[in-house]
């Protein structure tokens, strides 16, 4: 029962940064961009988790990364702009779209898991 309300309290707090971090800095972008750069900093906050833990599956890294970075990342939300950029025609916009949500994704996963050792982050 614990795990679900750590899990439920990091999904409440992943989706509320998610939501202000859409409302109050990335106004002024186009929905795709805000979208690629809240799933890039998810993978990224994903990536330092994965890090740092390791292996050590506790409470507290369950709740960051089923919790909160599900809560955060907005990959629904990345398909049906990509769906949405194809029923429009932009073809080539949406497959560059979906070619840089992935490099830019599992790039952030791999610096994250990568900044413990070089910066001693945990």
């Amino acid at each position: 029962m614990i795990e679900i309300l750590a899990v439920g309290c990091g999904g409440f707090l992943g989706a509320v940064c998610r939501f202000l971090m859409g409302k109050l800095f990335l106004l002024r972008l186009a929905p795709p961009l805000h979208t690629l750069i809240i799933n890039a900093l998810g993978c990224l906050v994903m990536g330092i988790v994965v890090g740092c833990f390791g292996n050590n599956k506790t409470l507290l890294f369950t709740a960051v990364t089923v919790g909160f970075c599900g809560g955060f990342t907005t990959f629904s939300a990345f398909s049906l702009e990509t769906l949405s950029l194809m029923e429009k025609g932009a073809y080539v916009a949406a497959a560059g779209y979906v070619a840089a949500s992935v490099v830019l994704c599992v790039l952030g996963v791999w610096i994250g898991k990568t900044l413990d050792g070089f910066l001693g982050l945990c």
